[in-house]
């Protein structure tokens, strides 16, 4: 953790999903944006969490400003990436996605698609 913390933002869900099932979707992610994004990082840094409704679609989001892929970046084990992956197609099949990669202007974004208020 850096000397001066984290700064965090959260933005409201949209209620067609429980929040317990929200956040059961963005904690590894954003797990993974303090550990493997900002955590390491002297200055400390920010997550962002948006929650938004893309059509029939929620679309949450995880931003960190960290440095972003590179190959001092601690590796991780990718399993937590994994593991969510293989949630959202037994759960979802098709009608989910997660996207994971550099942000345009340094840091990572992890963005998570899932079908809005249904499940297959």
């Amino acid at each position: 953790m850096g000397s001066q913390g984290f700064t965090w933002y959260r933005s409201r869900p949209p209620q067609r999903l429980p929040s317990s099932e929200i956040a059961s979707w963005l904690q590894p992610l954003v797990e993974n944006a303090v550990k493997h994004g900002i955590g390491g990082q002297v200055r400390g840094g920010s997550v962002t969490l948006r929650a938004e409704l893309a059509g029939d679609d929620l679309l949450l989001t995880v931003l960190d400003d960290g440095p972003g892929p590179t190959p001092a970046t601690r590796p991780g084990t990718g399993t937590s990436l994994a593991d969510l992956r293989e949630r959202l197609r037994l759960l979802y099949g098709e009608d989910s996605r997660l996207v994971a990669k550099a942000a345009p202007g340094g840091g990572f974004i992890a963005e998570l698609r899932l079908p809005a208020g249904r499940r297959s």
